[in-house]
Parts: C-alpha cells; sequence; structure tokens
C-alpha cells in the first residue's frame, strides 16, 4: 500500500519541519500550511525527492502559480516535474451529446497516481477541491500545500480552512528560513494582527533587505501620481538588486509586466480596478494601435476572468516570428485559459483580440460579444472575458509574484470595508524584489485589525465531521463482529 515517505527520510528538512510534516502525513490526506518564508516550497521539494518519479504530480489552482512552483522546484534542485493546473491534471473534456465541459477523470475513471500535491491550496473552491478527491483512486495520497491566512477563493467555500477545523491532519510551518527581508517580517506581523512597520528607507543589498516602503498619500489624486511618478522611474531605465542564485545582479525593471498595481474594489472609487486601468492604459501605452469598437490596444497587458477553453489563433500577426511549441496543448482547435492569467494583446480587431500568453506559450483568439459577467459576479464592458491588468484585484494577484508590486491603500467606504488583514497579507506576499503601500497609513493599520475569513459560511465541517464519525462506528462494530 501507498505511504507518505518517513520523515526520517528527508535529512534536508530542519527538525521543525519534519515535525510538522510528520503531523501533515498521519493520514491519506493532509496539509502542509505555512506562512511565506517558513519553507513550503524547499519541503515539497524534499518530500518529492523521496517518491518514484512518474506516480506523483504536483497541481495549482492556477496557470501563473503552476509556472511559479515548477520554477521554484527547479531552484530547489527538482529536475522533470512540471506541476500543471488542476482543470489540466483533471483533463477537460467536451461532452458530444450535451457540449458541455465536464473532467475526463472522475470517481469512474480516477487519475492513475500514487501521489498528488497540491500548491497555493487556500486558491481552491469547493466544486475544485471537491473534483480532485473524486478523482482520487484508492490508496492514492493527497496533500494540500498552501496558506490559510491568505484570501479564501474567489468561487464557494474555504475547503482548505475547512479541512484544518475540521481536523484533517495538519502540519504548520512556523519557523522563518527565507531570508526575505522586511516584506516577509511584516506579512507575519499582519497576521499576528499587530501594526507593521515598513523599512525606514530601502536597501535591496542588505542581508535582510529593507524592501517595503510606504508612501504617505491622502487623497487619491495624490496616490495617482505617486504611482505614475513610480511606473516613470522604471520607464527612464531604473534598475534594481535582485539575488539570483544568491548573488546581486542589477535588473532594469520593466513598469508593465515587473510591475504590478494591486486594488481593492473594481469600480466607484476613483482608485478602482476599471478607472485606474484606463488612467494606466494611457499612461504605460499610448501609443498601442487601437480600432474602434475594441477597448484594448497592441501591447496591452490583460487578464482573464473566466476559466475556459479560448479558440487558437491559426494566423498570429506578421513579425511575431515562429514560436516553439505555441498552442500544443490544445483540443478541438482551443487550448485552456484559467481565471487570472495575464496575456499581451499582439493584435485588435473591431470582432475580436489577439493574445499570447505564456507558460505554456498560446497565441488565442479572444471573441468580442455585446455584455459579459465574469467569475467574480462583475458586469465587463470590454464585450469579452478580458480585462486590462495594469492594475488588478488582490484576488487576480493570487499564486502570482512580481519583482515590484504598488499596494493602493484606498479610504473609498466600499474598500474599507472589503479589505482585512488577509487582504493585505495576500497583496504585500506577492512582491518579489520590493513591495510599496501607497496611501493613508490609518487604511493599512485598519486592515490589520480585521479579519473576513470566517465570515464566509460552509457545511464541510460539519459533514467532515459526521463522515469521520460514520467511520469511527463502522470500524467499532466490525471489530466487535
Amino acid at each position: 500500500m501507498t505511504t507518505w515517505p518517513a520523515p526520517a527520510s528527508l535529512p534536508d528538512l530542519s527538525d521543525h519541519q519534519r515535525q510538522q510534516y510528520a503531523l501533515a502525513a498521519r493520514g491519506s490526506i493532509g496539509i502542509l500550511g505555512g506562512r511565506p518564508g517558513t519553507g513550503k516550497t524547499f519541503s515539497l521539494a524534499r518530500i518529492l525527492s523521496a517518491v518514484p518519479s512518474g506516480r506523483s504530480a504536483v497541481a495549482a489552482p492556477t496557470g501563473k502559480a503552476a509556472v511559479r512552483i515548477t520554477e521554484s522546484l527547479q531552484r530547489a534542485g527538482v529536475q522533470g516535474i512540471r506541476a500543471t493546473t488542476i482543470h489540466s491534471l483533471l483533463g477537460p473534456s467536451r461532452d458530444e451529446d450535451s457540449g458541455q465541459w465536464a473532467f475526463e477523470h472522475n470517481e469512474e475513471n480516477p487519475l492513475d497516481l500514487d501521489w498528488i500535491f497540491v500548491d497555493e491550496s487556500s486558491m481552491c473552491d469547493t466544486q475544485l477541491a471537491a473534483s480532485l478527491l473524486e478523482a482520487r483512486k484508492p490508496g492514492c495520497r493527497i496533500m494540500w500545500i498552501g496558506d490559510v491566512n491568505q484570501l479564501a477563493p474567489v468561487g464557494f467555500g474555504a475547503p482548505l480552512r475547512d479541512m484544518i477545523a475540521a481536523g484533517v491532519p495538519y502540519g504548520e510551518l512556523t519557523e522563518i528560513f527565507r531570508n526575505a527581508g522586511r516584506i516577509v517580517r511584516c506579512c507575519h506581523t499582519i497576521i499576528d494582527k499587530h501594526r507593521f512597520e515598513p523599512s525606514p528607507a530601502i536597501d535591496l543589498a542588505a542581508e535582510s533587505p529593507e524592501n517595503l516602503l510606504h508612501l504617505e498619500k491622502s487623497t487619491p489624486d495624490a496616490q495617482i501620481g505617486t504611482i505614475k511618478a513610480m511606473l516613470e522611474r522604471f520607464q527612464s531605465g531604473l534598475e534594481l538588486p535582485v539575488r539570483v542564485d544568491g548573488d546581486l545582479v542589477n535588473r532594469r525593471i520593466d513598469p508593465v509586466w515587473d510591475c504590478q498595481i494591486i486594488v481593492p474594489v473594481n469600480e466607484k472609487s476613483p482608485l478602482g480596478r476599471i478607472a485606474l486601468n484606463k488612467i494606466l492604459q494611457g499612461f504605460l501605452n499610448p501609443s498601442g494601435e487601437s480600432v474602434d469598437g475594441n477597448q484594448f490596444r497592441v501591447g496591452d497587458k490583460i487578464v482573464n476572468g473566466k476559466n475556459g477553453w479560448m479558440p487558437v489563433e491559426t494566423k498570429p500577426p506578421k513579425g511575431l516570428g515562429k514560436v516553439l511549441a505555441v498552442n500544443q496543448e490544445r483540443k478541438d482547435d482551443k487550448v485552456y485559459v484559467a481565471n487570472g492569467e495575464q496575456a499581451k494583446v499582439l493584435a485588435v480587431l473591431p470582432t475580436y483580440t489577439v493574445a499570447r500568453l505564456w507558460m505554456p506559450d498560446r497565441i488565442i483568439r479572444i471573441p468580442k460579444g455585446d455584455s459579459y459577467e465574469n467569475e467574480d459576479g462583475e458586469t465587463q464592458d470590454t464585450g469579452c472575458s478580458w480585462e486590462l491588468a495594469y492594475a488588478v484585484s488582490c484576488h487576480k494577484s493570487q499564486g502570482s509574484q512580481w519583482p515590484v508590486t504598488i499596494t493602493v491603500a484606498d479610504a473609498y467606504p466600499g474598500a474599507r470595508m472589503l479589505a482585512d488583514r488577509s487582504w493585505l497579507y495576500t497583496a504585500l506576499s506577492r512582491a518579489e524584489t520590493l513591495g510599496i503601500t501607497v496611501g493613508q497609513r490609518d487604511v493599512l493599520d485598519g486592515m490589520c485589525k480585521k479579519s473576513h475569513l470566517w465570515n464566509r459560511k460552509t457545511f464541510l465541517v460539519e459533514s467532515v465531521r459526521e463522515l469521520q464519525k460514520q467511520s469511527l462506528v463502522r470500524g467499532f462494530e466490525e471489530a466487535l463482529a
């Protein structure tokens, strides 16, 4: 029977990491949690090295998260394993009779795997988690790896939170191993419900980098002006020292693709996602080719709002050159695109947009309709499931990281109501090299004082406990028989 590797077989882990792994590995389904810098990915790499290759899989809720975990595992010395999205692992397929999409792997056709590891599992909603569990063959071990302190999923439920509350085997890494400086220390402070202190001055070359800057601005106009000024410095060629394999290397920061602005709300506030994106489109991509009837411009950064299959573009724009392995993972001339994936606009026409995504490399055609409501319940004025992504919501940032992030502290009442410590914690932890907050300090302090995580009501805890009780009764009856 398949078992978890013994803790003693993982000598590279610290005593604390082995102890917490042992707690998570007490059953066929376990959870290994931890905050930033505590070694979740390093621990996963060591566990993967101890199980037979070809019998395990690593998955994540989004494509961006899958790419990031693959790169992190490679840096940790694990080669030959490529993380995929959970959707790709389960194999979406179209029913010939109904035309509806479903998963190839389910209870009747389980995955032929002995170990499944799910990274960024705080992003999994109840439906996706249930689909994966249904596709687990008897004896297969599943380990959920994530941070329960992050934002709850966009979809229904909070299964990671509920599984921990229901008593599913859980180990939590708490010792900080990654020396990521002020950002990591402040993230821990926020979750501990304390007021965090940003860097007194930026020093990215320090052994413990001072890499979290707060810029106090009291009005939306001042905040927007400050964001533009920061992006303008990157446009002018500003370089930042970043660590590559332990060495400091000066790197030029692209204001579009290396920087991400994160905001609390979509509409109504002057700092909302939609209004800010229009401003930033004009600032960062003023001369991009445009056409009437299409709100995108060539060169725009855009983000998808719905999981699904998009038609491939069979005739990429001239001048793009040959793209190796593009659109290889396609079915019926469509490729899968996850909610939250970002792309670059290659061509714009009145009735559709051509865009390119990476890892895996895909060039897609985005048809334009009359109106669209995405999976977050937002009505989008682009006529498709895509929106500008110079600024994104915190949910859309989950599972991703950028060299530089700018987190907007929005004083708009709706934003104050929505953004809590999980929101701020998730936003700040998206920064790899430099994190910047712009706004009023008292707005950030207010986020640290509240949490909405447990406001999401489900019956999953009660359901799991009832199943546990039934299993215990059956075992007792069998012992007496």
